[in-house]
């Protein structure tokens, strides 16, 4: 099965560039910066047709990926390596946001559709991963093809109970077994 996707001219990472001051806010990966036919700094693991592209139609430029044998995933560089936890503690609200656009869900004669996610990895390797509670598909119910999605992935504290963020789009998830402390442990360390 082929699965198509893209990631719109950026993910957009409501941070500050410098955990020092309260500077550039957003900070964003943007695409419309990168050479076409680059990976931009990107890394795709079992994906095929890997690259920075334009939009004939729109000229906007966007990575793209399709499914090869195996898990496939694209991983993008930081763009705010540091201790997260230090912008949480001066009071600033923060999500990790991201557009992707399905193209060929490898179904073609049904519709096949599930959710996305963003992992955030820690320096020594720990990750937690916002899985989205919308499915994304290639196209809708009459079969017209789908716009780009958007996502929004809360950046908080544990809660009073000790549980993840989470927002109406989705819910942040650890490795099974490991304590939700470690969500901690991995935003000291991005």
């Amino acid at each position: 099965m082929k699965v198509s996707f893209q990631i719109l001219c950026s993910l957009v990472f409501i941070f500050l560039t410098n955990l020092a001051s309260a500077q550039n806010f957003p900070v964003c990966i943007d695409f419309e910066k990168s050479q076409p036919g680059t990976t931009a700094g990107w890394i795709g693991t079992a994906v095929n047709d890997f690259g920075v592209v334009s939009d004939a139609i729109t000229g906007n430029q966007f990575l793209t990926a399709s499914d090869a044998s195996g898990g496939s995933s694209v991983q993008g560089p930081a763009p705010l390596a540091g201790d997260w936890n230090k912008l949480l503690a001066q009071g600033f609200c923060l999500d990790l946001c991201w557009d992707v656009k399905l193209l060929d869900d490898g179904a073609p004669t049904s519709v096949a559709s599930g959710p996305t996610s963003i992992t955030i990895i820690s320096g020594s390797g720990q990750r937690a991963t916002f899985n989205t509670s919308t499915n994304i598909s290639d196209t809708d119910s009459v079969g017209n093809p789908t716009d780009w999605y958007t996502f929004c992935a809360p950046i908080k504290e544990l809660d009073s109970n000790g549980d993840l963020p989470s927002n109406a789009q989705g819910t942040w998830s650890l490795a099974p077994g490991e304590p939700n402390s470690t969500w901690t442990d991995i935003l000291s360390d991005v």
